[in-house]
């Protein structure tokens, strides 16, 4: 290559052009001397260390509250990284969030006792970022919270999502498209919305309704698993990492009313346009 155009990474020690560096105005090329890649995977190394998530937490709060329009916390970075660092349950917290291959659902979260109170001293305790939110959707089905900067936060205005299975059976009941993205894995928060507007007939293997519609009198009850049968669906099996058949499912769509995940991700497995789903192989049969 030309060496005006590019330069070797002192990290991974692979030669590419000057566009895979980040900017740095204090080098003579206005380079970093690590390319982007190796640049994100210590800064992710960072993230994900027992300290690196101490002080993530610490740069969340002064910024949540001010979102919030509470006072900042009584307590300084220093202090909160102590507080993390040598709490009882950090050690327990961080290893299943390690294990869970760093879901950020299992990632170590500071959660308020009183949600219309600040971050204090007093008022905070260490849980998991599900149990965080857990807590989150249970004070606001109990319209607990008074603090006006609340509805800038994950509960701003909002309406109730009903989750079917295929079949239209209830399911569960949410408190806002988030709650049900956030519940049901596989879900995505802008597929919902379109299932409940009628753009799409299902998502992640689910029917979903806007709670108004499906309270009401003219709501109509759709089987989706009739269109399956009518297309003729293929069967599928799910192997495991050694190639070993662990279940069969009539169609994608059975496999996902059965908690399997989404529909369409199961479907590309099948047909080869992804390799594994949730660390299963998944074949036409």
């Amino acid at each position: 290559m030309d060496q005006k155009t590019s330069k070797t990474c002192t990290q991974c020690g692979e030669e590419k052009p000057l566009h895979d560096f980040p900017n740095n105005p204090r080098a003579k090329d206005g380079k970093r001397a690590n390319c982007k890649d190796c640049q994100y995977a210590i800064t992710m190394a960072w993230n994900r260390s027992p300290k690196g998530v101490a002080i993530r937490l610490w740069h969340k709060h002064t910024k949540r509250s001010v979102e919030r329009g509470h006072p900042q916390p009584d307590y300084d970075k220093e202090w909160l990284v102590n507080f993390v660092m040598t709490h009882s349950e950090y050690p327990r917290l961080y290893d299943e969030y390690v294990k869970s291959d760093y879901d950020k659902y299992k990632c170590p979260s500071i959660d308020r006792l009183d949600d219309n109170v600040g971050y204090r001293k007093d008022n905070i305790r260490l849980v998991s970022f599900q149990e965080n939110m857990d807590h989150c959707y249970d004070a606001a089905r109990k319209a607990e919270h008074t603090n006006a900067g609340w509805v800038k936060g994950c509960m701003s205005p909002h309406r109730a999502i009903v989750q079917l299975s295929l079949s239209g059976s209830f399911i569960a009941e949410y408190i806002s498209v988030n709650e049900a993205a956030r519940s049901v894995r596989g879900a995505d928060n802008s597929k919902i919305p379109a299932c409940c507007q009628g753009k799409r007939k299902s998502h992640a293997g689910f029917q979903w309704v806007y709670r108004e519609d499906y309270y009401s009198s003219d709501f109509e009850k759709k089987d989706l698993t009739l269109k399956s049968i009518n297309k003729k669906a293929k069967p599928v099996a799910k192997y495991d990492k050694n190639g070993e058949r662990v279940a069969f499912f009539n169609s994608a769509t059975e496999a996902a009313e059965s908690g399997e995940g989404s529909c369409s991700s199961i479907t590309r497995c099948a047909r080869g346009e992804r390799g594994w789903y949730r660390g299963y192989e998944w074949r036409y049969v």
